[in-house]
Formats: structure tokens, sequence, C-alpha cells
């Protein structure tokens, strides 16, 4: 684990600021725009990084993308001291005449810090199995974040921090609560690299046990929700049972006893349903029945669950080498053929007392809107893509707008042919008899209707990518 002592913590910042690291960073995300912390790859991340002066160019790929940087540089750029201390707190090490960060990279969210590890898809991150993780969940529960003060505030499942930090800008006291001793170490550090320690409180354990007789103002939670089946090694901040609710389950059933009067609980998870349904909301109201709260159920997004599998079996072979991708996937398309389940819901759940009520209220709000097999796509204007080893990189005027892989540029380049003249459904068809994609066996299947529900999956990420347009 890395050294928190204020003399590490104390250097990080320094140099953060030496190198104008906020005001670099913030800027380029305007510029690009991303709603996620990551880039795509690395060799995205050295494109966009362009724009940054060439001197100063080579520490934030160091910073920020795993990359190596020659000893002597960096020292000619932050000194010979602060390059020792990042070397003594663990931040960083040395090889030859090169020095690296040890699979960490700092990220800047709303004018604060938050040192994070490595996003284990990057080519040059060599320890695959993250403990502490920010990425596109984390910005969503961080723009709800309350700010109230004079308000006492819990964030479970705190994992860097991120949601307590936020909250500490306006809360009079913040306890952060985290299972992983190694997460706990990385929010401790976090909390003194934005100097709120007199606010925000980070506590090693689990859930409610470690705040017993206590109540809060607010709470908030972004817990692990991700659906693994198992007896598989897959990282503790993702993991949330076969059904994704493990965690949740535990949080929502513990907020009677820890919320004020008038007290509000606010979490961002991604749940199980089919066409029309969340299946935990039933659940939910069973929890609260006969109870005075009101319950705001907000889904902005929805993936089928074979798109969802493939990305989240890559990251399990990417940590088990050994394991046969093709068997995970099929042990949760069975768990989820069992439930009736086609999608996965992102969701943001608000849940206040309201004394007026007589019983649990809640409301679901449906604010994403689907594309449809029967829809037609056009390719966007002045777009081109350039190959990146097995990926494509899609841009217009200079300007990223998504990375795709081999069978998504082939639906773009058959589109453009069609000129919106075919159904997504059709082109899928075509695709299907040129490459003849079809698989089944008891292993995996790719059935033309789980052929067509993916590339819906897709066709909708490119929609909001700005790079087709859908004609219904």
């Amino acid at each position: 684990m890395i050294k928190i002592q204020d003399k590490y913590v104390n250097n990080l910042r320094e140099i953060l600021e030496l190198i104008d690291y906020k005001f670099i960073i913030s800027n380029v995300r305007g510029i690009y725009n991303f709603i996620d912390p990551w880039f795509a790859d690395v060799k995205t991340g050295e494109r966009v990084l362009k724009c940054i002066p060439s001197y100063l160019r080579n520490i934030f790929e160091f910073m920020l993308l795993g990359k190596s940087m020659n000893v002597k540089e960096l020292e000619e750029i932050i000194g010979k001291k602060r390059v020792t201390l990042l070397l003594e707190s663990g931040l960083a090490y040395s090889f030859e005449d090169q020095i690296r960060l040890n699979d960490y990279t700092v990220i800047v969210y709303q004018q604060l810090y938050f040192l994070v590890d490595l996003n284990c898809k990057y080519e040059t991150c060599q320890d695959k199995y993250p403990n502490t993780y920010i990425g596109y969940d984390s910005y969503r529960l961080g723009e709800n974040i309350l700010f109230k003060r004079n308000t006492k505030v819990l964030d479970l499942c705190s994992g860097s921090g991120i949601q307590g930090i936020l909250a500490a800008r306006s809360a009079s006291e913040v306890y952060c609560v985290e299972l992983n001793p190694v997460a706990a170490n990385m929010a401790i550090f976090n909390v003194k690299l934005n100097e709120l320690e007199d606010k925000v409180r980070i506590i090693e354990g689990d859930l409610f046990n470690e705040v017993k007789g206590q109540k809060f103002d607010i709470i908030y939670s972004n817990p692990p929700f991700i659906p693994m089946i198992k007896g598989v090694n897959y990282p503790i901040c993702g993991d949330g049972g076969e059904d994704g609710l493990f965690i949740v389950r535990k949080i929502i059933g513990g907020l009677q006893e820890h919320l004020n009067e008038n007290g509000e609980f606010i979490m961002f998870c991604q749940m199980l349903g089919d066409e029309e349904n969340i299946f935990y909301l039933e659940e939910l109201k069973n929890n609260f029945y006969d109870k005075k709260w009101k319950v705001e159920v907000i889904s902005t997004d929805r993936m089928y669950l074979g798109f969802q599998n493939r990305s989240v079996t890559e990251l399990t072979k990417m940590i088990n080498p050994d394991i046969d991708k093709n068997i995970v996937i099929s042990r949760l398309e069975k768990i989820y053929r069992s439930m009736n389940a086609k999608y996965l819901y992102t969701t943001l759940i608000k849940i206040k007392q309201n004394n007026k009520l007589n019983n649990i209220d809640i409301n679901l709000f449906k604010l994403f809107n689907d594309v449809h097999y029967e829809d037609r796509m056009i390719v966007k204007n002045n777009l081109s893509i350039e190959q990146n080893k097995e990926q494509f990189i899609v841009c217009s005027n200079g300007k990223i707008l998504a990375q795709i892989d081999r069978e998504t540029k082939d639906l773009l380049m058959l589109s453009d042919e069609f000129k919106g003249k075919k159904s997504i459904e059709e082109l899928v068809d075509i695709l299907i008899e040129k490459k003849n994609l079809l698989v089944s066996n008891e292993k995996i299947d790719l059935s033309r209707e789980k052929i067509i529900m993916d590339t819906l999956s897709v066709c909708k990420i490119l929609q909001e990518s700005n790079v087709i347009e859908i004609l219904k």
C-alpha cells in the first residue's frame, strides 16, 4: 500500500500544482467533452494529450497513461527531492534510467484530485486487479451530491472517497466506510490530498456495522453492482453477486435505522430487468411497505445483457487468464434466463422520508430513448475511421468520437453504402450472411436475436457519440 504520511501527500500535491495539472486536465476534458474519466486506450490518450505543450507532454503521459519517463527529465521538471519522495511513498518505482507510477493515476473531477488505480484495460497497466475505481457511474452520482450546509453525511462503499470528499465541500461531518483496506488507505490519501481531514473520516469496515447507533442527514452509495457468478475472481469494487443486488439489499435494509427524520438517500447502480420493468422495484416496495417513504428511480439507460456480459467477461479474462470466458458467459446467461432478465438498467435511486404519505410511493422515470430494430441509421458526414491495432477510431474534423471494433466498423460501412434505405435488422442480416456470424453450442450462443440486440446497444452508443443519426 502507498504511504499516507503528510510529506508524501504534500509532495504529490506540490507536483500537481507545479505542472498546472488541474487547469490543463480540466481544459482537455472540456475540449473533448469526456463523460468518462478514461481514454478509450493509451493510443487515444496520446492523441488527446498532443494539445498539451511539448515540454509537459511526457509528464502528463506519465501521470495519466501509465507510461514510464526518463528519471533525469522528470527531475528537471519537478526537482530531484520530489522524485525521491515519489519513490519513497510507493507511488512510483524506478528501473534502469526510467521511472513509472506504480499503476496509479490522478483524476481531476469538480476541481478536486483523486488518486486511483490505473485503468486495468490500458496496455501499460501491469496489475490487472483494481482496488479503487472511478468511472462513469462515479461521475453520475457525483452530479447528484446535495450541497446542504451543516449536514452529517455517510458514504457507503466509498472506494477512493470521491462521493464523501465531494459532499465535504458543504457538509460539516462526513463518514466514509470502505471494506477493502487498500481502497480505504487510498481514500485517506485523497482526503489529505484535498486538505479535508477536519471534515472527512475514513473507516475500514462493513457498511452500517461501523456506524451503529448513528443517524445521518444524507447517505450516498455507489456499491458493487455487477452481476457475477460465484467462484470467479472479480474485483471487490464491482462484484454484486449473481443478481447484482447482494450489497444493495444490505444498504437499503439499513436505511430506516440510520437516516434522520427528513433524511435522504441517493445511490447509483445498475439493476436487472425485462422489457418493461426493473425487477428490484417490487422487492423495494415490500421492503418499505407501510412506511412514509418517497422513492424515485431514475433510469437513464439500459443495456442488453449479451453486450454487458461480453464486456464484463473480457475484464474477467484479463484478471484470470486461465479462465474460459465462454463458460463464464454461458453461466451468466443461464442465470439470466432463469430470471427472464434481458436488460441491465442504469439507475439513480433517491429515497426520502415524507410524513404526508400513508405508505411508500415509488416513481419510475425512464429517460432513455431506445433504438429499435426497425429503425434506420445514417452515418454522419465528414467522418473518418482509422485503424489502431485490433480497434478502430472514428474521428470528425480531428476530434475523436468513438472507438469501435471491426464488426461495428463493418456495420458503419454497410450503413453508409445503403444511405438509410435499410433497417438495422436488414443490415444485421446482410452482415450475418456475409460474415457467417451465427454460432450456437453448449458454451456460447450467438443467435440472430442476440446479434441484433447487441447491435442495437452499439447503435445507441454510436448515436450518443454523434457518429450516426437514427431515423424512426
